[in-house]
């Protein structure tokens, strides 16, 4: 099926088109190179900040580990939490916040 050329290289689709007098080659560079690109974004390089344990005590939600994403915690019923609710992947490959840990508060 022929198609117009449109999208992100559609230049390269025209330029074929025009050269050739043929849409269908013009369509088939398109796709080359929309094809390119994607397997380009894919290659791309992910940003892991690594593995959160979960501590005794507590829950843990999320369970992605790439940048952007965000884990929280909570705590088991009858304990504290210490260090931060929520923490970050950040660009550079680190966790924001500090370790969080829960305590039942009673002294030993």
């Amino acid at each position: 099926m022929l198609k117009m050329c449109f999208g992100e290289g559609a230049q390269f689709c025209k330029y074929d088109t025009l050269t050739t007098c043929s849409l269908a080659v013009g369509n088939a560079t398109l796709q080359s190179f929309q094809s390119h690109k994607a397997l380009m974004r894919d290659l791309e390089s992910v940003v892991s900040c690594g593995w959160l344990a979960t501590p005794r005590y507590r829950e843990k939600k999320e369970t992605r580990y790439l940048e952007g994403a965000t884990v929280s915690f909570s705590c088991n019923s009858g304990y504290v939490m210490y260090g931060s609710l929520e923490r970050t992947c950040l660009s550079s490959g680190e966790w924001t916040g500090e370790e969080t840990y829960c305590d039942s508060g009673r002294s030993l």
